[in-house]
């Protein structure tokens, strides 16, 4: 094996220098030697255009000597060689590279109300805003969270002594009218009892849900089976927030879960002051497709679509069945396999206005009618309609929306969607069509068709409320000492073709009807822990007629810990003036219906309504 010279080395060395992009001017020079041999003779200079010669010892890979290294002199005048430019080393520096960009909008899931979000009610939205949700953490760990709402109230009316029409008695639950959100004189003065619990697991793609609900504390009440509630909703939610690129994206929600549709209150963030839907809540398991796309930077639009189901029905039981405030009420008809159908448009601008248009199709084959005499018709609700939110920091919040309602033999219907106070197609025939004739359901229980049914209509709905401030409009931006100001209604149109008259079958006639319902509440908060309000209320079922007509005024104190809380306890005084002499206490003083003895002589409301009321979400 050839031994390489100390030029050899040299070249060698100044061609990895060279390859590695390393400056080497050092190497230029010899290593300096203990006995430094004389400078040999200057050699003529090389031929530019020469061909350069192969190193020693063979190998043509190596570069060979310069004049500079082999001639010393010449070395202390050479420059030094410069860096190559743009050659790769082993280890490329770092390079800093900025975030990619980021829609900063949050993921939209519904156009309707946030799945599982809490209704505080009309007394959280005068007080003040409960806050709007928080975005999902921005990466793709699990975050775990347990939220809660409850509504503990106490009721109580007093009034006319049980089989009389004066006194002054203490009853509990208050026989008032309008007590239950199924009714239609119901104004939500003061709600009942609700508690609820939703576990969730979220990440930037995925969210899971589940909820626990019902609507009464059996402690201070007694087991009432139907409202005892247990697992209430359970839904995954897959999230595509790029899809559409920095424009938007898609959410897909499969399971069991509620969707609702025409919430008057300000950022949706409850039904508002009559605590209904204008479109209707759905109860079904199914799924619904959302997209979002951002038009323009501060425009976006929003596309839902779903497809649901009842998993189960309320049995029906023909004849013996127990007729109890605490069991399911099966109607006067079995209810039939429930099918939902919806899609929806919203348009959304900057944070503070939406425009939406809706249409819901509730349906059921009829498929658990007796087929014994006439087959089964189809029992269909169509809901459409479209609705304006403006939820400004100075204008207020306002809210005004219309739905049409085309109801086709809706008695078989179940709850797929409650719509309006109309629990189901039975409760919606009892508020807008009438109530059915006693002598009607033993011939639908035997399969026959009875013309007295007069379950088919339209309704016609026009929904409204305002809430303003006077802090914004002074131009305060923190929170503080405020006034508010809140003005709503709500008219009913009815248009229906029926045949029962006082129980009789007659000739088709046209049923028409006005039913309104209108109010305004003053509120004032003088210190941060106390507002203090007054609120008026008019009802009327049947336009002008005063029998069945009634008003209510309704003085509360509201204590909060905070101007901005999510913890209420309200004081409720309601006094009931100008009521009718057809109105009647509510259920369960009503049923069954008609009620037996001593209910039966309960047949005037209580005048006055006190409720106390603690409410938090967590």
């Amino acid at each position: 094996m050839a031994t390489l010279t100390r030029k050899q080395v040299a070249s060698l060395s100044l061609s990895l220098a060279l390859n590695l992009g390393i400056s080497a001017p050092a190497l230029a020079q010899e290593p300096p030697a203990d006995n430094q041999a004389p400078a040999p003779a200057p050699r003529p200079a090389p031929n530019p255009d020469a061909p350069v010669p192969a190193a020693p010892g063979g190998d043509a890979n190596l570069v060979a000597p310069t004049p500079e290294l082999n001639d010393p002199a010449a070395a202390g005048n050479a420059k030094p060689i410069e860096e190559k430019k743009g050659v790769n080393t082993v280890f490329p520096p770092p390079v800093d590279r900025p975030p990619a960009p980021k829609r900063e909008k949050l993921q939209v899931t519904s156009v309707g109300m946030r799945l599982g979000a809490v209704d505080f009610g009309a007394e959280a939205d005068i007080v003040s805003s409960v806050g709007r949700l928080k975005p999902p953490p921005d990466n793709r760990r699990w975050a775990y969270a347990l939220r809660g709402f409850f509504r503990a109230p106490m009721r109580v009316g007093i009034g006319p002594e049980t089989g009389t029409t004066s006194g002054s008695q203490l009853h509990s639950p208050p026989r008032m009218t309008g007590f239950g959100s199924d009714e239609w004189s119901y104004i939500n003065v003061a709600p009942g009892a609700i508690g609820q619990l939703e576990l969730a697991v979220t990440n930037q793609r995925v969210e899971g849900h589940v909820i626990l609900a019902g609507d009464l504390f059996a402690d201070a009440a007694y087991p009432h089976l139907d409202k005892l509630g247990g697992f209430s909703q359970a839904w995954v939610t897959l999230k595509a927030p790029a899809m559409l690129g920095l424009k938007g994206g898609a959410a897909l929600n499969v399971g069991a879960f509620s969707e609702r549709f025409g919430n008057a209150g300000p950022y949706q963030q409850s039904t508002g002051y009559y605590g209904t839907y204008l479109f209707g809540r759905t109860h079904v398991a199914g799924e619904s497709m959302v997209l979002d796309w951002d038009v323009t930077p501060d425009l976006e639009l929003v596309l839902e679509h779903g497809i649901g189901a009842k998993v189960e029905v309320v049995p029906y039981t023909k004849s013996g069945a127990p007729i109890a405030p605490y069991l399911p009420n099966q109607g006067p008809t079995p209810q039939g396999s429930n099918f939902v159908h919806h899609a929806h448009v919203n348009l959304l601008f900057k944070d503070w206005l939406s425009v939406a248009a809706h249409y819901l199709s509730s349906w059921s084959p009829n498929d658990l009618q007796e087929v014994t005499q006439n087959p089964a018709k189809e029992a269909r609700m169509t809901i459409m309609g479209g609705e304006v939110h403006l939820d400004h920091p100075v204008a207020g919040n306002g809210y005004v929306g219309y739905s049409y309602i085309d109801a086709e033999r809706i008695l078989p219907l179940s709850n797929g969607v409650q719509v309006l106070h109309g629990a189901n197609g039975a409760g919606f025939k009892d508020n807008y069509f009438g109530p059915l004739s006693a002598g009607v359901p033993p011939v639908l229980q035997q399969g026959k068709d009875d013309p007295r049914r007069d379950d088919s209509g339209k309704l016609h709905t026009v929904l409204f409320q305002y809430i303003l401030r006077a802090a914004p409009l002074l131009g305060r931006k923190e929170p503080g000492p405020d006034v508010s100001l809140g003005v709503f209604g709500m008219y009913n149109h009815v248009d229906a073709l029926k045949q029962d008259l006082n129980g009789m079958t007659v000739p088709a006639y046209a049923f028409k009807q006005d039913k309104v319902k209108l109010g305004a509440e003053l509120q004032v908060a003088p210190i941060e822990q106390l507002s203090i309000g007054c609120r008026f209320d008019t009802v009327m079922p049947d336009g002008g007629n005063k029998e069945v007509s009634y008003s209510a005024i309704s003085p509360r104190i509201v204590l909060h810990s905070k101007w901005i809380g999510r913890e209420y306890v309200i004081l409720n005084y309601t006094r009931f003036v100008g009521v009718g002499s057809q109105v009647r206490p509510s259920a369960p003083y009503s049923q069954p219906n008609p009620p037996s003895a001593p209910l039966a002589t309960i047949t005037k409301p209580d005048e006055n309504l006190i409720s106390l009321t603690a409410m938090v979400a967590f």
